[in-house]
């Protein structure tokens, strides 16, 4: 432009000279030079107009090419961000997939590439939204795709999107071999010791004993017994209700039962017993000891377990989706559970669990089970001897997993527990009430026996006329299976608690994988 400029001006120097101007004589008066003149410089005008129209065609035209490069960049970029998120899914489903906080790259394409992150969570979610308690099963995809001119690699164009998915729970970690035969009964024995059962006490549905089951030994009398026993199958068979001792088929040992307590059973009750060997569960079944962490599944975020102190009283202890979605809580030694304990989750212990107080409330946590319909639930309590104590009330919701024994001692009052799930335990050991020890059973059936053609209603069976001598003979402590579709999952401490199905392969990955599903692309 300089050369340009410099020529124009030499140039314009000469013509003004034959134009009839002269630095030292002045202008020369002559009409056709003057015509001449302007007809040039009309010329040097449009040449210059033409040069400077050219540069700015030239101009527009970079500017305009640079544009369609840059929209052909920023396409490339998003189709290497959409091809990030289908591989960070994938790789998702793969055995190799590294969980949350990892990150994957790749290129896509000639002069494109991709970075893909995982975080825990949905960001969309907080503790007042509906679907807040699914939190714990969903996961960020954040991709970001890059596209680049290969001589202008430093000045990429970028692109961002991200998915929320979903965790399809297939299966559960594995449990101990004998598990699924545990499941089969409200409540099954762990080891070769002896049972007993007083009266008034209601277990309900399939039982199996692997030693010696003593039922009501300690009173009544003889003959009360039978009569005892005989009425309670008669009342529930006119419409009384239920109140048997036990009320499903006994597995036990037959040549190690007591001919009392086959008799009991067989012709009082109307139960039917099955002989069972000796069969105790194999030793992967073991009390867990100091759990401090655990994941839903593999790759997952580490939620911590809460430790407990020796006592609860007037408590609510709820599972947190966002720190412990499974509720789980961990007592290192003894705990005594006091009066109003609310506890939603798993209480694991080490020691002994003593329930002193009234107004207790422990149930499990239902989280989603790998049928639609049957939530998976972790043991509601997890520990060595449940001891419940004189006078106590309480009602626990859940699998009761016991290393040592179910105790009721001899108290004065009615211990009022109900327990809807299943328990597993070394001994079964509810223990007599002290006014029926020492009440006078021989001369109670006398009296009833001279009645009994005058009662009518419910006073006709003996256990209902000894109502009157101030003995409740209403069963307080129950254990009956759950009362809604539930699967308890023994969950081993090192494990997660979903796992991939065995049938989840493909054919890149012969490795099992997890299953997800895309809930909604964020932006």
């Amino acid at each position: 432009m300089n050369y340009l400029c410099c020529h124009l001006s030499r140039t314009m120097s000469r013509w003004r000279f034959r134009l009839g101007f002269h630095p030292d004589l002045g202008t020369v008066r002559n009409p056709r030079s003057r015509r001449r003149g302007f007809i040039l410089l009309l010329v040097i005008l449009t040449i210059i107009s033409a040069m400077a129209l050219t540069y700015v065609v030239a101009s527009t035209t970079r500017l305009s090419m640079r544009k369609v490069r840059n929209a052909q960049l920023q396409k490339a970029a998003i189709a290497a961000t959409e091809t990030g998120l289908s591989v960070g899914l994938a790789n998702m489903c793969s055995s190799k997939w590294g969980g949350i906080g990892s990150q994957i790259s790749g290129a896509c394409g000639l002069n494109q590439a991709f970075e893909v992150t995982y975080e825990h969570g949905d960001p969309t979610l907080d503790a007042a939204s509906p679907e807040w308690t699914d939190c714990p099963y969903r996961v960020t995809i954040r991709a970001i795709g890059k596209a680049w001119h290969p001589e202008e690699p430093e000045y990429p164009a970028i692109y961002r999107r991200s998915w929320v998915v979903q965790l399809v729970p297939r299966a559960v970690a594995a449990e101990p071999s004998d598990w699924s035969r545990i499941l089969n009964y409200t409540f099954f024995q762990t080891a070769v010791t002896a049972s007993s059962v007083e009266i008034p006490v209601r277990i309900v549905g399939k039982c199996r004993f692997q030693s010696t089951l003593n039922l009501a030994v300690k009173y009544p009398t003889y003959n009360p017994r039978v009569r005892y026993m005989s009425d309670l199958y008669e009342m529930q068979a006119n419409g009384y209700g239920d109140w048997r001792t036990f009320t499903g088929r006994i597995y036990f040992p037959v040549s190690s039962q007591p001919l009392d307590t086959i008799d009991l059973l067989v012709n009082r009750l109307r139960v039917f017993i099955n002989d069972a060997w000796v069969n105790l569960p194999s030793s992967d079944l073991a009390l867990p000891q100091q759990p401090t962490s655990y994941r839903l599944y593999p790759g997952g975020k580490s939620y911590s377990i809460p430790q407990l102190g020796s006592a609860l009283e007037n408590t609510t202890l709820s599972p947190d989706p966002d720190n412990n979605p499974c509720g789980i809580l961990y007592a290192p030694g003894n705990i005594a559970i006091r009066s109003n304990v609310t506890i939603k989750g798993s209480l694991l212990c080490n020691g002994d669990v003593r329930i002193e107080g009234t107004n207790i409330v422990i149930s499990g946590q239902p989280i989603w089970g790998i049928q639609a319909d049957v939530p998976v639930e972790l043991p509601v309590i997890v520990c060595k001897n449940l001891h419940f104590k004189a006078g106590s009330a309480c009602q626990i919701n859940g699998m009761v997993g016991l290393f040592g024994e179910l105790q009721a001692p001899k108290a004065p009052t009615l211990t009022i527990v109900e327990i809807t799930g299943r328990v597993f335990a070394t001994a079964i050991k509810i223990d007599s009430l002290s006014p029926w020890d020492s009440f006078d059973w021989d001369k109670a059936l006398t009296q009833f026996i001279k009645e009994k053609d005058s009662l009518t209603g419910e006073n006709r069976y003996f256990p209902f006329w000894l109502r009157q001598f101030g003995l409740d003979v209403t069963p307080r402590l129950i254990i009956q299976p759950p009362q809604e579709k539930r699967y308890f999952h023994w969950k081993k401490t090192a494990d997660p608690v979903y796992v991939p199905a065995n049938s989840d392969t493909t054919s890149i990955d012969p490795n099992p994988g997890l299953r997800w599903e895309l809930i909604y692309e964020l932006d």
